[in-house]
């Protein structure tokens, strides 16, 4: 099985070869846990494998984020104005997304209100 693109698969013989030298680093907490995981879990024998998920909101959130009904969100999906990825039958919209929109849709709101300041 060939892991994803925005994954990294670490096998319990390299751990065995390698151990991480947690305790020779100045590391953040959070770093020293995932050292710490990697390290148990090569010596089980159990692969370890890290993925990256990208951070989304549903159409629901979003809407409540920039302060548009849900059916707004839905129609700019369906128009191909918001790019969005489908998780199984459900939307999910990246952060970015949600930026690149919440930019576009204040700079078109405030060139309609432009005529009344």
């Amino acid at each position: 099985m060939t892991a994803p693109a925005n994954a990294v698969t670490i096998s319990p013989a390299e751990v065995e070869r390698d151990p991480l030298p947690v305790g020779d680093l100045r590391l953040p907490p959070w770093a020293r846990t995932v050292l710490e995981y990697i390290n148990q879990a090569g010596s089980a024998g159990d692969v370890v494998s890290l993925t990256v998920e990208e951070h989304s909101l549903t159409p629901a959130q979003m809407a409540a984020e920039i302060g548009v009904s849900r059916a707004s969100i839905q129609r700019r999906i369906t128009a191909g104005q918001i790019a969005c990825k489908r998780v199984g039958n459900r939307y999910r919209i990246p952060v970015h997304e949600v930026e690149r929109f919440r930019a576009k849709f204040v700079q078109e709101l405030a060139a309609t209100l432009a005529d009344d300041f």
